[in-house]
């Protein structure tokens, strides 16, 4: 009795599946980006808020 060798069959995804997949991805992504921009933006405003407060609000030790 012979034994055959044979290549597996490819499995084909679904077209559907891939654009989720890539959408999913793609969405990930921006919200990663968007994190750390605005965590930036925020770090920028808190500082121009201290810089004006003092300013604004004069200090109790004087």
């Amino acid at each position: 009795m012979a034994i055959e060798i044979r290549q597996k069959s490819k499995i084909q995804a679904p077209v559907w599946s891939i654009i989720v997949g890539a959408f999913s991805g793609l969405f990930i992504l921006g919200l990663v980006g968007t994190y750390f921009y605005l965590n930036e933006k925020v770090k920028e405003l808190d500082q121009k808020i201290e810089d004006n407060q003092s300013l604004l609000v004069p200090s109790i030790e004087e």
